[in-house]
């Protein structure tokens, strides 16, 4: 198999995989680091998608993906810091869970 065949594959594995939902209470609970990984985490996936679309030609679905996971990664250490943060991460990974989703399929 072509080394981009193996990594378009790998980027769909990472995009079917699940993403937890953190719940607002629990997001409260971690780290300020802990939190900020998980935004980070977040914008890695939407950054495999990208990837994804790109394989298939998808153009306009990369840049907006990939503008999105700049958007994440750019805001993460402000938003795990923000007394609102916990909420937004919660809103952050279920928007990330349903795009993935439709991705899919």
């Amino acid at each position: 198999m072509a080394p981009s065949t193996l990594f378009a594959e790998a980027c769909l594995r990472n995009v079917q995989r699940p993403i937890p939902l953190p719940s607002k209470d629990h997001l409260r609970s971690l780290t300020v680091h802990a939190r900020e990984t998980i935004v980070l985490d977040l914008s890695l996936k939407l950054e495999g998608m990208a990837s994804l679309a790109d394989e298939q030609n998808r153009q306009d679905l990369k840049l907006m993906l990939v503008d999105l996971s700049a958007s994440f990664r750019g805001s993460a250490a402000e938003l795990a810091n923000a007394s609102y943060g916990p909420f937004m991460i919660e809103r952050m990974s279920a928007s990330v869970g349903r795009i993935a989703q439709s991705f899919a399929i």
